[in-house]
């Protein structure tokens, strides 16, 4: 059997979420592949790193735990109280956390549901590129991207990334992006993926939107071809698990998990939680029921 390798970068926060992701992806893969799972990570419960334990399936190979010392990469960052998780970093040390062997992998968020395979994903030919994406359609204007000094008008969403890792290295990214850390990471508004956008302008393979269909997607008439059928549905900003939740695809995620065992809270709602999450669903609750309207 063939594998393929995947990444995810994780805080105690989306533990759950991640052994739900890796369980749509197990259970849409073809039957020819075999997944090799790493995880990086700084701190997870016992709770967390037993619920990883609960997979089953012939067509996992292993999961690899990868503890990382963020404070120790990144020493001149003070990133306490900053707005975004730690998490979001530790995407860039994909290089520290796999063996010099592996070529090639995909790194995907946690949250996220698949129900296409995966393998069409990772036989993608980067050519002579070191990453691959799919536009980031949440509206990055002209006016954004010059004030992260991008040039170019295409943007991609770190969500989901197909990564030649024996060219990152080669490339010293890592590097790179500490470099970039020091100099004005903090300052920006989603530092992980301005950052990337910054070091790979015009220099990345645009694959398809299937492979990662955000939230924003839906709000879009040109994308939804896309959302009719199968691929990687991305829950930007927009989360499945959440009891309020508007996205079209939560039912399914959210009974998809009642079949692995994970029963979500409905009773009660978090108001901070949801007074942080208004602006989004003003922004999306509207499209989305329209959406239904014309394709249900």
């Amino acid at each position: 059997m063939k594998k393929i390798d995947i990444v995810f970068g994780i805080d105690n926060n989306y533990a759950k979420y991640c052994t739900i992701a890796i369980q749509s992806i197990l259970s849409h893969l073809n039957s020819n592949y075999k997944l090799n799972i790493t995880i990086i990570y700084e701190k997870l419960t016992l709770k967390s790193l037993n619920n990883f334990k609960t997979i089953k399936s012939k067509q996992l190979n292993k999961i690899t735990f990868y503890k990382i010392n963020l404070k120790k990469y990144m020493k001149s960052q003070n990133l306490k109280g900053y707005y975004w998780p730690k998490s979001v970093f530790y995407r860039f040390y994909i290089d520290r956390a796999l063996p010099k062997s592996i070529q090639k992998i995909i790194y995907i968020d946690a949250d996220i549901f698949v129900n296409d395979s995966i393998h069409k994903l990772y036989n993608i030919d980067l050519k002579n590129y070191t990453i691959g994406g799919v536009k980031d359609t949440g509206g990055f204007n002209r006016n954004y991207l010059d004030r992260i000094k991008i040039q170019s008008d295409i943007y991609f969403n770190s969500g989901v990334l197909l990564i030649n890792l024996q060219k990152w290295r080669f490339e010293k990214i890592t590097s790179q992006l500490e470099k970039k850390i020091k100099k004005s990471g903090l300052n920006l508004d989603i530092p992980d993926q301005d950052l990337l956008n910054i070091i790979f302008e015009k220099k990345f393979k645009i694959i398809n939107p299937k492979w990662n269909l955000q939230a924003s997607m839906y709000s879009k008439y040109k994308y939804w071809k896309y959302l009719k059928n199968k691929g990687v549905h991305h829950f930007t900003f927009v989360k499945p698990w959440r009891s309020y939740s508007s996205h079209p695809k939560s039912k399914v995620y959210r009974e998809f998990a009642k079949q692995k065992g994970f029963i979500f809270e409905t009773k009660y709602l978090d108001v901070k939680d949801f007074l942080s999450m208004l602006r989004y669903y003003i922004r999306y609750f509207l499209i989305f029921n329209i959406y239904r309207l014309i394709n249900f």
